[in-house]
């Protein structure tokens, strides 16, 4: 949504509930709004797509189960890998090749834990037909 394009255009300002739609729509709100205004507008007036998609489960359920594969791996990961780790005498007496990659290996399980929540996330959308 473009304030300038509707000065261009002569059309109105959506409404409040329809902004608050956006912002708090439940696939989205982990994650913040992964599309624009117009296409969650689309989606709600039914013409985002041309020809009748549908919800699809068995791509949403595949996509859960990614999340959820990244969450199984995440979680016990970074209870063994802390930030702590990173400034105590142990740590700091590793040679540099094995610090470089506990920090790597550190990095990556707390990345998994982000694309957990965002595969979560998009499952619920492909399920509700937002996306596919």
């Amino acid at each position: 949504f473009d304030l300038n394009d509707n000065k261009k255009n002569g059309a109105k300002l959506p409404n409040i509930f329809k902004i608050l739609g956006h912002v708090f729509f439940v696939g989205t709100y982990l994650v913040g709004p992964m599309d624009d205004f117009k296409r969650f507008e689309a989606f709600m007036n039914g013409s985002l797509f041309n020809e009748e998609k549908g919800p699809s489960i068995t791509v949403g359920l595949k996509r859960l189960a990614l999340g959820l594969l990244f969450l199984a791996i995440s979680v016990p990961s970074t209870a063994n890998l802390s930030n702590e780790t990173l400034f105590t005498d142990w740590y700091l007496e590793l040679p540099l090749a094995l610090r470089i990659l506990y920090i790597t290996a550190y990095g990556h399980f707390n990345l998994y834990r982000y694309m957990a929540v965002w595969c979560i996330a998009e499952s619920s959308c492909i399920y509700m037909g937002y996306s596919f």
